[in-house]
């Protein structure tokens, strides 16, 4: 068993539907990141997510 202690993820903005599923699964919102991937061609801003082991669950 992996005793984690934070998960991160992070989703383009311009996809809002992962967004609403990383916070039905209990992550955080932390913040945008500016052009911090690159997707076909361009670079394009983040949304980050993430949860603690000592996070409380819904």
């Amino acid at each position: 068993m992996m005793k984690l202690h934070r998960v991160e993820c992070i989703h383009d903005t311009e996809n809002t539907a992962s967004g609403r599923v990383m916070q039905k699964c209990g992550l955080r919102y932390e913040g945008r990141m500016r052009q911090k991937i690159a997707n076909k061609g361009t670079y394009v801003d983040v949304d980050l997510y993430a949860i603690l082991c000592d996070d409380p669950r819904g």
